[in-house]
């Protein structure tokens, strides 16, 4: 758990370009931590990557069904 102890918000990605959005994410967010924003985005890249990882046999096509299969972190204090 964090408790409060958050060292910055982050925000990076093809999203962080706008302005608007990251103005308003500031608004609500930036008084959590200290506010950065890292541009960029390589969304495409990733995506390009992951898609020739399965073409060359690589890795395993993935089924994504919309179901949540991750309940969470098991973290005790």
């Amino acid at each position: 758990m964090l408790q409060g102890k958050v060292d910055a918000v982050v925000m990076t990605g093809g999203v962080s370009n706008s302005k608007r959005f990251v103005d308003k994410v500031k608004e609500y967010a930036g008084w959590v931590a200290p506010f950065i924003v890292y541009g960029g985005d390589f969304e495409m890249e990733a995506l390009a990557s992951g898609a020739i990882r399965y073409l060359t046999g690589a890795e395993a096509p993935k089924e994504y069904t919309g179901v949540p299969v991750w309940s969470g972190f098991s973290f005790e204090p």
